[in-house]
């Protein structure tokens, strides 16, 4: 618990920050109804004049503006309260905030936590494109929110030291992964069980009563099982049953005899004060003879029995050994990328990129692919990944820069000089020190202007080393290469990134543009996304379109570019030339 409360009130502060800024007002606060006051939570730090700080409290009261946006349960617009008379006794006015603009902020039940507020010194009337803004940046204080709930959890240093769970007062797997990591000769089995509507559960009994029927749901198992059989905390709603004292012919049959039993267990409803609530569980099991697997493996296994059995009639769900035979497969693969370099296995395609407005291609995003001659095709989504876990990725990335820029330049001598290239960068490039140098030395090399070039990062590598990714990023933009952040709308603190870093192009993930024809709340957020590219004075560029009709939306929207299957896949680099260069002659 005590890392989400680090975690969550530091992404709050970059948001309320962020939002001063961009609505050049002094205070943007976030605040939590308590019993009887509204607490401060977040406060921007950005601006000498604000008078708030967080721990403040405020009891409550009818005049209080966050409090009447607690009890209407709705936004409150005030320009001037000082010429209202309602507001004549607010304890804001004091502090000289005159102006004001709040939303509530809800639990993931619809419950609510407080408020998400902007307030200034003087008169203000904040306009549509400011309430919309606030709205978007209030989604992201309601995501992180219900996130922290979600994961509440005793503190690390707490579990480190104590091994025990304070609400079940159970060991937890770290304690069990002690116990075995040094036993020889060892016959084991997991059943991992999972509660698999907790969090419905949790969201219709409330918080409370979620925690009290966990604590039944853990007194329930530890009262019914043998005495040999261990168990151990993994969440609120999971936990794991150890056997270890089987013999190696026996371990199987106790194994299944103990799921059945906890099947009939959980086939009658728990009584929790007076109610009757249905527990559906979920139970996965794996085994290990002899210390075949170390514990840890065993219980990653069971895990994946237990998702995979979800949805099974059966009592429980046993391993799959398929998923071993996956583990194998991702092993091969690694081994493959020394070879794959060697041989020129590697190669790149081409997407076109198109302009909303003129209907014109404009540039192209460079996408690695691998055709292994042991293994055949293996796709991005998987070699990537295990590129990145291996070391392999700083070399495949050099020779992606490297082969990209090469065609670029044959092609801008053939066509447009102001066409551009794409290219993904993975965090593992931009942790390395000399990343702007390699790209300075490949713009001399190939004599490309440096506009050409854009280079699209993901949420996740500008948070794995932020200090060296910033600093990346502004020799670049001073170079005049253009950065953008892809999957944009994936990430509720995606936000404060666009003010903190030298982004100059958003990319909606095509999530979102798969179902902008079909799902409103799709379609409310690319308009938001939209919008907040013109305030920031960002391109905005729309991944996956794939037909006429989303297509004709974007370009309704004032999308800049586009992006997608409806104009082609990607291409080899002699028919991405043949197909949109020779042909502009």
């Amino acid at each position: 618990m005590n890392q989400h409360k680090e975690t969550w009130p530091s992404l709050w502060q970059e948001i309320v920050n962020l939002v001063t800024d961009l609505a050049e007002v002094p205070v943007a606060l976030i605040m939590r109804k308590n019993t009887d006051n509204m607490e401060v939570i977040a406060a921007n730090n950005n601006k000498a004049d604000n008078p708030y700080h967080i721990g403040a409290k405020e009891t409550l009261c009818h005049n209080l503006y966050c409090h009447h946006v607690v009890q209407t349960d709705s936004p409150l617009h005030i320009t001037n309260a000082l010429k209202l008379d309602k507001w004549k006794d607010n304890p804001d006015i004091k502090l000289g905030m005159v102006a004001y603009y709040g939303l509530p902020i809800h639990f993931a039940d619809g419950s609510t936590f407080g408020t998400f507020c902007i307030l200034d010194n003087k008169e203000r009337e904040f306009d549509e494109k400011f309430q919309r803004l606030i709205q978007l940046l209030a989604n992201s204080v309601e995501s992180s929110l219900a996130m922290h709930v979600e994961n509440l959890k005793l503190s690390d240093e707490l579990q480190e030291r104590d091994h025990y769970h304070s609400l079940t007062n159970l060991p937890t797997q770290s304690l069990g992964q002690l116990k075995y990591s040094h036993k020889d000769d060892l016959n084991l089995s997991i059943l991992f069980i999972r509660n698999i509507q907790a969090f419905d559960i949790r969201d219709n009994l409330g918080l409370i009563d979620a925690q009290r029927l966990t604590q039944e749901f853990y007194k329930q198992i530890k009262s019914s099982i043998p005495e040999e059989v261990e168990i151990y905390y993994i969440s609120n709603s999971e936990m794991i049953l150890v056997l270890s004292s089987q013999a190696p012919d026996t371990l199987a049959g106790e194994t299944e005899k103990l799921a059945c039993l906890l099947r009939e267990l959980f086939s009658s409803p728990l009584n929790l004060n007076g109610k009757k609530i249905t527990v559906p569980i979920s139970i996965g099991c794996a085994f290990s003879y002899n210390n075949e697997y170390r514990f840890e493996e065993v219980l990653d296994m069971s895990t994946v029995a237990c998702t995979q059995g979800e949805h099974s009639s059966k009592a429980f769900h046993i391993f799959n050994p398929d998923q071993q035979k996956l583990r194998q497969h991702h092993y091969e693969v690694t081994q493959q990328f020394p070879s794959a370099f060697e041989n020129n296995e590697f190669y790149l395609n081409y997407q076109p990129i198109i302009s909303a407005e003129t209907n014109q291609i404009v540039g192209c995003e460079a996408l690695v692919r691998w055709n292994n001659a042991k293994l055949g095709m293996i796709y991005p989504d998987e070699f990537i990944p295990l590129a990145e876990k291996c070391g392999a990725m700083v070399t495949l990335g050099d020779w992606v820069i490297e082969q990209a820029l090469r065609n670029l330049k044959r092609w801008q001598k053939k066509n447009n000089p102001d066409f551009y290239i794409s290219i993904n960068i993975s965090s593992t490039q931009f942790s390395q020190d000399d990343f702007t140098d390699k790209i300075k030395a490949k713009l001399k090399q190939y004599q490309i202007n440096p506009d050409n070039i854009l280079l699209e990062l993901t949420e996740t590598a500008l948070l794995d080393n932020q200090q060296q990714v910033m600093k990346h990023c502004q020799e670049l933009s001073q170079l005049g290469i253009k950065i953008a952040l892809d999957d944009f709308g994936t990430g509720f603190s995606s936000l404060s990134h666009l003010h903190d870093f030298p982004i100059d192009i958003v990319k909606i993930d095509k999530s979102f543009i798969f179902s902008l024809n079909s799902s409103k709340k799709s379609e409310q957020l690319v308009k938001g996304i939209l919008s907040l590219g013109k305030m920031l004075d960002l391109k905005v560029v729309a991944e996956g379109v794939e037909s006429l009709d989303i297509c004709q939306n974007l370009q309704s929207l004032h999308c800049d570019f586009m992006q997608g299957y409806y104009w082609d896949r990607p291409l080899s680099p002699e028919d991405f030339e043949s197909t949109y260069l020779d042909s502009s002659k």
